[in-house]
């Protein structure tokens, strides 16, 4: 049975909406060009310098391990966000289908954040924003992972 005192049913949305962000940047979003590969790569598998989610991932980073110059952990929605790229995108797609107030209100401060958030909007969710009750988060106290927040 469900230990809801273990996993929030909330908590377990969250997740499902993570690992969905995955699934997305890495099978939803695709390149047209397959010859010119990125400095991006999901373990053996190169990414395009056309697939779309390299250009969100070139916010804020340089390649799969290191931070573009300037870069701080304000750029990044979470703690797990700032780990690598494909978690930048798969946290960063969570707050902004779940949490698409807070993402909105730390856009406002940060502006690689609204280069992603401007990404997801246009790129990702057709013009589509979603708006609610803002979670209030720190810009300087961001939480380790995104699917706590609720």
């Amino acid at each position: 049975y469900f230990r809801s005192d273990l996993f929030s049913l909330p908590e377990a949305e969250h997740v499902i909406v993570h690992e969905f962000g995955h699934i997305v940047d890495l099978g939803g979003l695709q390149s047209a060009d397959f010859f010119q590969k990125s400095v991006f790569v999901d373990g053996h598998i190169p990414l395009f310098v056309d697939d779309p989610s390299v250009d969100f991932y070139q916010i804020s980073w340089k390649k799969n391990d290191q931070w573009n110059r300037g870069s701080s952990k304000k750029d990044f929605v979470s703690g797990y966000a700032a780990t690598d790229p494909f978690e930048d995108f798969a946290e960063s797609f969570l707050l902004y289908q779940r949490e698409g107030e807070t993402f909105h209100a730390l856009a406002q401060r940060n502006d690689r954040l609204q280069e992603k958030y401007d990404f997801f909007r246009d790129h990702v969710f057709g013009g589509e924003e979603f708006r609610g009750k803002p979670v209030v988060i720190s810009m300087n106290d961001r939480p380790w992972d995104a699917t706590k927040m609720k």
